[in-house]
């Protein structure tokens, strides 16, 4: 027997008893974090320099953007449809201002060109513009054309989730025509209406005059002739106004017919209608719900030599376009493709459709991260598609679609935190949901322990495993951990911590065993971010038909996020070790030296370097670094996506676009720079200055002897006398100090701040007539059980 072998079956026994102890101290305690899931006591307004409760006087016109590089998509919350789809290169108008929709429609679909405009001289040819300048705003796009005759200005803006308008003012045109146009197969005549009707959807077009005041006074008369329909206008006037509208209406759903979306279309545009009104009601709507937006105070990025500085105007703007994008992203039930949940889309625009059948555009990893952060302002939205989500986890443990690294049990809590926090009243229907969506997400962590890898099309390797994919298992597990507590499912918690002892000795092997830090870190002596089993054992770190190599130059963008991973001392040494040594020297490169960035890993990177600044002190300052690139080159890039990619001495975006990951990476950042953590459920204050302890502050946690105790993250603080949770840091536990019946103290330090927090861990030594039969049970059924038992109290 080798070295090497003996310390894995030591490591393996001692796991077997650690877990024996575990489940007779579980026997004895009921295991709870009470102060997590209260919903009660009078929380804090304002966490950092984040207003929880938004900017009232918020005007989504200061967030304006008319620069070179600008957002070309257009949505509303809970529609069906979004305008201009596509890359920013894609959704740039053409010539003929052509109207292209994605929509989420029995699965997903895009049509192009639904309406064209041409304009010209009265005698002559109607002609694509000669100049156009265009402008976003969360509410609206706006376009000044200029033609050989005429020029005109349009505004682009939903009424609502159902019907679109293009309102248009001609000017110079009373030598001009203008000409509206398209080529669309199921289109008719009804009056002056234009019905479409294709398989699944109707849509119904209007062509309206307009008095200056922006009234509806009439209708234009189409012509329509084998698929297509156009209508030729003349002026008496220099100035004119018209509009084009759209509504449309899916088929199997409810009562909804041609007859119900014409009568839609009328209601919504009846004559005497102000345009002018509607869309100053659509701008009101905006400006109050992003008015309900969390609100920091602090934009500006200070950047480094390659970034550069990112002004606070620039920084501010794209924070609410990621939020607007975030909103415009829901999309109503789906019924017709056998979907009645709510979705959070990984982004509408990118006509992105790898999800499950019933939501191809929705992801069940940006998705996730997307209702975790919806959650703090449209609660009930986010359970719902919480919900629609989990409860399409099969039997198995599978989601249908592409398979991806894990939020699921993270999401749930996150979302049953806001909504108890919104409704205290729901808390027994609330724990009821729990319930019974806690068999899936078992089912779903279980399958997931055997299968941490990415599967997707062809790429399908069950002999692969994938540190990122290992990463997010275990903070998963955490948060089922969390759940379980609540439902009662203690017997769970011993099964999970078992999976968490076997995955980091399986981890050590699989991703770390090859690393020398004592050696210069290479493409060759690296932490392997990707591993491939062989039938005999042995392992590789590349794979014949596989786009994952953990010796490319990419790798190391998905091996940091392990260091918020609990895993034993020297694998986490090795993982800073190799941090500091990979990015030293690179601190004036766009991503501090990595290739490539992807929000679904970085945010884990981030909150690792943060979390781990007590137990390493070298990292001190390093997570600001990193948020720090990363935002640059979010913001600079203006459009959002899955992947920001180094190219030469700037950044480009890559990979589905526009996606919500940089947009994530902007709000999740931007708050953590004003002292603010989301991602855990209730807003955590990370360096607030206004904190003061309180009598909740101190914890006990209770382990059994020989199990590692697992401390909490956060602890209640007060601010202006009002409750709070705060990040903790906590040092290094030795395992002498748990390896015996008795008590100690541990000392951390409340993060940013000279406060600290004591936590009394109370090492339990069990019932011994239970520990006698589940040694002989184990021993029976020829298995070895192991857990840990840890149970948070407050000091009274």
């Amino acid at each position: 027997m080798d070295e090497m072998e003996g310390r894995r079956i030591a490591v393996r026994l001692k796991r077997v008893l650690c877990g024996i102890l575990s489940l007779a101290v579980m026997g004895m305690s009921y295991l709870t974090s009470p102060l997590e899931v209260s919903a009660s006591g009078e929380k804090a307004d304002v966490v950092g320099s984040v207003n929880m409760a938004g900017n009232p006087d918020f005007d989504s016109d200061s967030v304006m953007n008319d620069e070179g590089s600008q957002w070309r998509w257009l949505g509303y919350p809970e529609s069906r449809m979004v305008m201009n789809y596509g890359s920013q290169m894609m959704a740039r108008y053409d010539g003929k201002l052509s109207l292209d929709i994605a929509m989420a429609v029995k699965g997903f679909r895009t049509v192009n060109s639904v309406h064209q405009i041409l304009m010209g001289p009265a005698a002559g040819q109607a002609t694509e513009y000669t100049d156009l300048e265009t402008a976003w705003y969360p509410y609206r796009l706006t376009a000044d054309a200029v033609y050989e005759e005429g020029k005109l200005h349009m505004d682009e803006f939903f009424a609502d989730k159902d019907t679109f308008i293009r309102m248009i003012e001609v000017s110079d045109a009373a030598d001009a025509r203008l000409q509206m146009k398209s080529a669309i197969d199921g289109v008719t005549k009804h009056g002056n209406d234009l019905l479409v009707e294709q398989g699944d959807y109707w849509f119904v077009c209007k062509i309206l005059k307009l008095n200056e005041d922006g009234e509806i006074t009439g209708q234009y008369e189409p012509q329509v002739s084998e698929g297509k329909w156009s209508v030729e206008i003349t002026f008496d006037s220099d100035s004119a106004k018209l509009a084009f509208s759209l509504t449309m209406l899916p088929k199997n759903v409810e009562e909804n017919s041609a007859d119900r979306a014409r009568e839609l279309a009328d209601k919504t545009l009846a004559e005497g209608t102000d345009l002018n009104a509607v869309l100053a009601d659509t701008k009101q709507f905006w400006d109050e719900t992003l008015a309900k937006v969390p609100a920091p105070q602090n934009f500006g990025v200070e950047g480094n030599e390659k970034n550069g500085k990112i002004a606070g105007e620039d920084h501010r703007r794209a924070f609410y376009a990621a939020w607007t994008f975030r909103l415009q992203n829901i999309v109503e039930p789906t019924p017709e493709n056998g979907y009645d949940y709510y979705q959070v889309t990984l982004g509408m625009a990118s006509a992105w459709n790898s999800g499950a059948a019933s939501a191809p555009n929705s992801c069940s990893w940006e998705s996730m991260y997307d209702i975790q952060q919806l959650s703090y302002i449209e609660p009930e939205i986010a359970w719902d598609a919480m919900r629609g989500f989990i409860y399409n986890i099969d039997e198995n443990g599978i989601l249908d679609g592409e398979c991806l690294p894990s939020q699921k049990a993270h999401t749930v809590w996150v979302c049953y935190l806001n909504m108890l926090q919104n409704h205290p009243e729901k808390e027994a229907e609330l724990k009821e949901e729990l319930e019974k969506l806690y068999p899936h997400l078992q089912n779903y962590l279980l399958w997931r322990a055997e299968n941490p890898r990415w599967i997707h099309g062809a790429n399908d390797y069950p002999n692969e495993k994938d540190l990122s994919f290992v990463t997010q298992w275990y903070s998963d597990v955490h948060y089922a951990i969390k759940i379980a507590e609540i439902i009662g499912k203690d017997e769970d918690i011993a099964v999970y911590n078992r999976k968490k002892e076997e995955m980091a000795e399986n981890s050590r092997v699989w991703f770390f065993d090859e690393y020398d830090p004592n050696q210069p870190d290479s493409l060759e002596n690296r932490i392997k971010a990707f591993c491939f089993i062989n039938e005999d054992g042995t392992l590789e770190h590349s794979w014949p038909g596989s786009s994952h190599d953990a010796q490319s130059r990419d790798a190391l963008t998905y091996v940091y996020e392990a260091m918020t991973v609990d895993f034993p001392k020297d694998l986490t040494d090795k993982l800073v070790h190799s941090y500091l040594s990979y990015t030293a020297g690179k601190e004036d490169e766009p991503l501090l030296g990595f290739e490539s960035y992807k929000y679904g890993d970085g945010c884990y990177t981030a909150y690792g370097l943060l979390e781990r600044e007590k137990q390493y002190p070298e990292l001190e300052g390093k997570w600001i670094e990193y948020v720090d690139a990363v935002l640059c080159n979010a913001i600079k890039n203006t459009e959002f996506g899955e992947v920001i990619r180094v190219y030469e001495d700037t950044t480009t975006v890559e990979g589905v676009q526009p996606s919500s990951f940089s947009a994530s990476a902007i709000i999740d950042y931007t708050y953590m720079k004003n002292g603010l953590r989301l991602d855990m459920g209730i807003p955590v204050a990370i360096g607030d200055p206004d904190i003061d302890k309180t009598e909740e502050t101190d914890v006990t946690v209770q382990t059994g002897i020989g199990v590692k105790p697992e401390l909490p993250k956060t602890v209640t603080v007060e601010k202006g006398g009002k409750e709070l949770q705060a990040l903790v840091s906590w040092p290094v536990i030795e395992e002498e100090q748990y390896s015996a019946k008795g008590k100690f103290q541990v000392t951390g330090q409340i993060y940013g701040t000279d406060l600290e927090a004591a936590c009394i861990v109370k090492v339990l030594s069990g019932n011994e007539k239970n520990v006698m039969w589940i040694v002989a049970a184990g021993i029976a059924a020829g298995i070895a059980v192991a857990g840990a038992a840890v149970i948070f109290k407050r000091k009274k």
